[in-house]
């Protein structure tokens, strides 16, 4: 066991990123990267996703916006948008400009994003090469999914559900409470995709497909931690068992990128990545590197925690 276990994730050689060579055409004269921020830039244009958990004060706003517009000048993303706390937006977008005076950026205010001048703002951002595009959280939110993307997702996740049921009948006898519990989730979901597949297809507005952005960037993306978690350990304090809509939103816009532009589709940025629980840390996984845990083997939770964790009762 231990030789299999090495041989799969202790063979993994992290690799060191350098950003000295970079030169950051455009970049503000009056600023001067500190190292760490050049370095985790390097990286991002190297690997295409990351999670900067730099803590509070160490400039990960001004690294965010090197790495976005630097992907943009290599023309690794055509049109990145930066999601930001609703009280961050006006600030964000100071501090963009003052990094870099000449980029041309779309900030979605809230009065854009009202109902009735979303199709407006949608084609805005359709219709021009943008360096940027900086939203809110909230206004994210209200940009849809096409139907078929959402029910591509809750299809997955009953899967998952199932492989859990299966997992606790084995271990707990099929009338056990846990049991119980995941059927009735696995139930409800099943609800939510008949649902969403036999809604009529009235103008809902846009759909985050027609946008055309091809690149995410997260700030404080702590916020979106209570993802679904499909697992027969129901009763395990720590793991949320119920998905909030706003993680369930950004989790399928990544998936969606990632179909089209996979390794490079998103950068989160948090002071804060696990902060209750290391369940936290299987969901950062998730995000940014779903397509790893496949090709490991761990992306159930169940399967990642018994490889990288215990249960203990205290």
């Amino acid at each position: 066991l231990a030789d299999r276990y090495n041989e799969l994730f202790s063979s993994t050689v992290l690799p060191v990123h350098d950003g000295s060579h970079l030169t950051l055409p455009g970049l503000s004269a009056s600023f001067t990267p500190r190292p760490h921020q050049r370095d985790a830039v390097a990286r991002i244009l190297t690997d295409g996703r990351a999670l900067l958990a730099h803590a509070v004060g160490a400039g990960k706003t001004a690294t965010m916006v090197i790495a976005a517009m630097e992907q943009r000048r290599l023309g690794s993303v055509s049109k990145p948008a930066v999601v930001v706390p609703n009280h961050m937006l006006e600030q964000f977008s100071r501090e963009f400009y003052q990094a870099y005076p000449n980029a041309k950026l779309l900030v979605a205010t809230k009065d854009q994003m009202t109902k009735d001048r979303r199709k407006e703002f949608a084609a805005r951002v359709a219709a021009d090469r943008w360096d940027g595009i900086i939203i809110t959280h909230d206004a994210f939110g209200r940009i849809g999914m096409s139907a078929e993307a959402s029910a591509r997702y809750l299809n997955d996740e009953v899967a998952r559900l199932q492989i859990a049921i299966d997992a606790a009948r084995e271990e707990e006898g099929a009338k056990s409470r846990t049991v119980k519990d995941i059927e009735k989730a696995k139930e409800k979901l099943e609800a939510r995709v008949e649902k969403l597949m036999n809604v009529e297809r009235k103008d809902e507005g846009v759909t985050f497909e027609e946008l055309g952005i091809d690149f995410l960037v997260v700030d404080e993306a702590h916020l979106f931690k209570n993802l679904r978690i499909a697992t027969r350990h129901t009763r395990v304090k720590g793991i949320g068992k119920s998905a909030s809509q706003r993680a369930e939103d950004l989790f399928i816009k990544i998936r969606t990128l990632e179909q089209s532009r996979p390794g490079r589709s998103t950068l989160f940025a948090t002071g804060t990545p696990i902060s209750n629980t290391m369940a936290e840390m299987y969901v950062m996984q998730r995000y940014l590197q779903n397509d790893t845990l496949v090709e490991y083997g761990v992306d159930e939770f169940d399967a990642w925690a018994a490889t990288f964790g215990e249960i203990t009762t205290q």
